[in-house]
């Protein structure tokens, strides 16, 4: 697999691109296969946020993350 969860995912986001995002299993059981990212930033800022993850997401397909991570 991908990533073993959600929390997984968050935590190699958080050291490799240096975003912070937040596991879904904060808000459930049900939500370890989910992510939250929160739009409570400036415009730019978020557009900084999203070029980093697009960055350090970038050698992996696309179609593998899909499986993955509810968008």
């Amino acid at each position: 697999t991908l990533f073993r969860s959600a929390e997984h995912l968050a935590d190699a986001l958080l050291q490799l691109a240096r975003v912070f995002i937040t596991p879904g299993l904060i808000f459930g059981s049900n939500g370890n296969q989910y992510i939250r990212i929160s739009l409570c930033s400036n415009e730019t800022m978020l557009k900084e946020a999203l070029w980093r993850l697009k960055t350090v997401c970038a050698p992996v397909r696309f179609s593998q993350m899909e499986q993955k991570i509810a968008i």
